[in-house]
């Protein structure tokens, strides 16, 4: 039920290397796997030219039919709970490392005027 705009981001932002794991849940009685985390990714996939995805699969899940669907329900809803929203300023360092242009600005007014900031941990400063 994803709107198009969001399937169509993740086309153009594409990076195979930074796929992480779809989620799927067994369904043995219908010999299949229900995505609950993922979809988008099955539905891109085969237009990126992939034909499989790295999987973990949950094997905890009820074998009770509605049991299950409350899993699958909860894992859904909770699936990005506990995914730390990085900051821009913790993010700095990594930004040096790569040439970022303005990262590397910063990072030079700070060292050329000696301010510590202690949100970024600069690669010039020990602590």
């Amino acid at each position: 039920m994803r709107p198009h705009k969001y399937l169509n981001k993740l086309k153009n932002k594409w990076d195979e290397r930074k796929l992480t794991p779809i989620i799927l849940v067994p369904h043995p009685e219908e010999y299949r796997f229900a995505v609950v985390d993922g979809h988008g990714r099955c539905l891109v996939a085969p237009e990126k030219g992939m034909d499989r995805l790295n999987a973990i699969i949950l094997m905890d899940a009820p074998e009770d039919l509605d049991e299950r669907l409350k899993f699958e329900a909860e894992y859904f809803i909770g699936q990005d709970s506990e995914v730390e929203n990085v900051k821009p300023l913790e993010k700095h360092l990594s930004r040096v490392i790569i040439g970022d242009s303005a990262a590397v600005s910063l990072d030079k007014l700070l060292n050329k005027y000696g301010i510590i900031y202690f949100g970024i941990l600069n690669h010039y400063q020990e602590y």
